[in-house]
């Protein structure tokens, strides 16, 4: 029966720390996008903790070793900050309305309950999807095993992560022409966004198909 290590137990109590205020920063995020900062809601949502987390390991790998423990403090750190500079600033916005449609949580889910239930039950099952290999792999096999796959599928995320800064900031211009009904243009802008997500995802997906080895060992 394999039993936990002290280390073990910390880095999980390490990375269940950090959901909370990740939660808030993606909650954060998208309430600046909607109050029009794009920007700041997308750094929010895909750019402050993973940057902090990368420089951090680097500084701590450039004095040493670095630990396992060592990134999940990172990554508690990371969110924490990320949530103490992006949920503040969403709430004043949301208190600067000159007049809030919804006084309360509760207030807003009520209204939008139709709409939450798909969108939230397409979202977990999105979830489910991308880390079932891993949830399978977990049960049929070793942790050595499930941590190379999920090393390799975080590596092939890279790919992915140009379309997911795209979608988010984009979404509100598609938003604003499909309301005008500006179609031609919301076109335009759709095989414009593709096409650019194709050639910048190319060099780094070439790289992973011609040296996977090289990347892993990182």
């Amino acid at each position: 029966e394999e039993v936990w290590s002290g280390a073990d137990a910390t880095t999980a109590w390490l990375i269940t720390a950090s959901i909370f205020p990740f939660a808030l920063s993606g909650l954060a995020a998208a309430a600046l996008r909607g109050h029009g900062w794009v920007a700041w809601g997308t750094t929010a949502e895909l750019g402050s903790a993973p940057a902090i987390v990368a420089i951090g390991t680097v500084l701590l790998d450039s004095t040493g070793t670095v630990s396992l423990n060592d990134v999940a403090l990172l990554l508690l750190v990371a969110n924490t900050v990320t949530m103490l500079w992006a949920f503040p600033v969403a709430v004043a916005l949301s208190s600067a309305e000159e007049e809030p449609r919804f006084s309360s949580l509760v207030g807003f889910v009520r209204v939008h309950i139709p709409q939450l239930v798909p969108m939230m039950s397409v979202s977990l099952l999105f979830l489910l999807v991308t880390w079932m290999p891993v949830l399978t792999l977990g049960l049929t096999s070793s942790t050595d095993q499930v941590a190379l796959v999920a090393v390799a599928l975080r590596l092939a995320a890279f790919i992915t992560l140009i379309p997911a800064v795209q979608s988010s900031y984009l979404a509100p211009r598609f938003a604003a022409l499909h309301r005008r009904a500006d179609i031609a243009c919301l076109n335009r802008l759709a095989s414009g966004s593709a096409r650019q997500a194709v050639y910048l995802g190319v060099l780094p997906a070439l790289a992973l198909f011609l040296w996977p080895e090289q990347f892993l060992s990182l």
